[in-house]
């Protein structure tokens, strides 16, 4: 899902600047502009839905495993300091 809102927002962006590049008047341009700003707002979209997924699984992976120093769903802060570590490695 994260890299198909990603790709969307991608091709926004292309169209836009196509738009604004090929405007014969300044509906046109603020048409292109607009067009380019969603699509930046919906590909930052996908990469913050992909950092959230990729987030969600190393937790399931850390909790599904039978290490005994696994975080409980009330200790936040613990859960990042133990099954974040390999996100920040990448």
């Amino acid at each position: 899902m994260a890299a198909a809102i990603f790709l969307l927002g991608i091709l926004q962006i292309v169209g836009g600047v196509f738009v604004a590049f090929a405007a014969k008047s300044a509906m046109h341009e603020i048409l292109g502009a607009v067009s380019f700003g969603l699509g930046v707002v919906s590909a930052a979209l996908g990469i913050i839905i992909a950092k959230i997924d990729d987030y969600v699984t190393e937790l399931i992976n850390c909790r599904s495993s039978s290490r005994s120093d696994c975080p409980s769903v009330m200790d936040e802060r613990h859960a990042l300091r133990q099954c974040a570590g390999p996100l920040r490695a990448k």
